[in-house]
């Protein structure tokens, strides 16, 4: 039986600078709140140990309304950042 564990840390501020993963979706809440959801890239590393890093990254109210995010841009984001891990036991 798979048994899963979770930690989650939240940070206060937060800035990051790379590549969006995709085009921003904008979708309402129930209540007809706008969130703008979208991923950013981050390179880590030289050429022989290059990794990258995936943010996932929510925007509201006015800002998600106005924000146009392309696949590819470099966007610069402030927010807070919350952070999830999650362990398999086996």
């Amino acid at each position: 039986m798979n048994e899963k564990q979770s930690e989650r840390w939240s940070f206060a501020d937060c800035q990051i600078r790379g590549r969006a993963g995709q085009d921003g979706v904008l979708k309402y809440t129930a209540s007809g709140k706008p969130i703008l959801t979208f991923s950013v890239a981050i390179n880590k590393g030289g050429k022989e140990a290059k990794r990258t890093i995936w943010f996932s990254v929510k925007a509201f109210g006015e800002l998600a309304e106005s924000a146009q995010v392309r696949k590819g841009d470099l966007l610069d984001v402030t927010g807070n950042l919350d952070v999830s891990s999650w362990n398999d036991k086996t």
